[in-house]
């Protein structure tokens, strides 16, 4: 077993991969391009309401921002958002589901302007977000940039649901920049990569996933998580690690030895410094006697986790 956890600590330590941000950035650079900003799985009201007021928050200009809202909602959306029309330069709601998702999303690139930003619902931005994520990918030559999500927390229990999202996302963050670009959600994009990003050509693209306070989006721990399938998989990776992590600590407990306290600590490290190091780009303070607790109930929450997630898989 322990083979199986060695290579489980190669491959963490191959993929960790956090990008500093270049320093030749300048965010006093005054920009007034147009923005699309899509949002995407709209099947919660209250979270695209939520989403929507955080953009209207923006310092950017609101007349260089037109919304398109992905609609997998029963109800009438584009009447809803009526009364956010005023604010931006336009509102477009297109029905979609995953059948036709591929061709809905090639329906508006016509409607799409000089940067398009993808975001998931429920999602909330910074005032400054739109204006600084502009302005880095206009002085790159990337096609693209992959955002951080941190889910907040209004309970002590969903600290722990903090600590495994951000082990997750530090995966994402690590396969976007080891050119693993399986992801479509919570990404700025330059309008002449859209049709490759739509249509997965990501070869034709050069991405990274950045790591910093001001290009961080928030979601609340109570709002509706979406399941991307992509983001499943991973999950599903981190369970079956996770069932054999159960089984050596329960082995260690019944009779400590140095073979399961060694496949404990080359599991538990790796991690750790994945996610630390997530708390430390983002700039926030890192809990660390929560993690300690983390570290031993993770292997039953990434189970519950995943059984949560197949739940809403089903409904959808």
């Amino acid at each position: 077993m322990i083979i199986v956890f060695i290579l489980y600590f190669i491959f963490l330590i191959w993929l960790f991969e956090f990008i500093d941000i270049d320093n030749t950035y300048s965010s006093d650079k005054h920009l007034d391009s147009d923005v699309t900003i899509i949002i995407d799985q709209t099947d919660n009201i209250d979270d695209l309401f939520s989403t929507i007021d955080s953009i209207k928050s923006q310092s950017y200009d609101l007349n260089y921002i037109n919304l398109i809202i992905l609609d997998t909602s029963t109800e009438d959306i584009q009447s809803l958002v009526n009364n956010y029309k005023h604010f931006f330069s336009s509102i477009d709601v297109i029905k979609v589901s995953d059948i036709n998702r591929i061709e809905a999303l090639h329906s508006i690139e016509p409607l799409c302007r000089d940067y398009i930003l993808f975001l998931e619902n429920g999602i909330s931005i910074s005032e400054s977000f739109i204006s600084i994520i502009i302005k880095y990918l206009y002085q790159s030559n990337l096609s693209a940039i992959y955002v951080p999500l941190l889910y907040r927390y209004q309970n002590q229990y969903h600290i722990f649901y903090q600590l495994y999202n951000c082990f997750i996302e530090s995966i994402r963050c690590s396969l976007i920049n080891k050119n693993f670009n399986v992801f479509d959600q919570n990404v700025a994009i330059k309008k002449d990569s859209f049709l490759n990003f739509i249509n997965q050509n990501h070869g034709y693209m050069r991405s990274q996933y950045l790591v910093a306070p001001e290009l961080c989006l928030y979601k609340n721990k109570n709002k509706q998580t979406e399941v991307n399938s992509n983001i499943n998989i991973i999950n599903v990776s981190y369970t079956v690690i996770n069932f054999l992590f159960i089984f050596t600590l329960l082995q260690f407990l019944s009779s400590p030895d140095k073979y399961f306290l060694a496949i404990i600590i080359v599991k538990i490290i790796p991690e750790l410094s994945l996610i630390y190091t997530f708390y430390n780009r983002l700039q926030i303070k890192f809990p660390k006697f929560d993690y300690l607790i983390f570290a031993v109930i993770v292997p039953f929450y990434s189970m519950i986790e995943l059984i949560h997630n197949q739940v809403i898989v089903e409904k959808n």
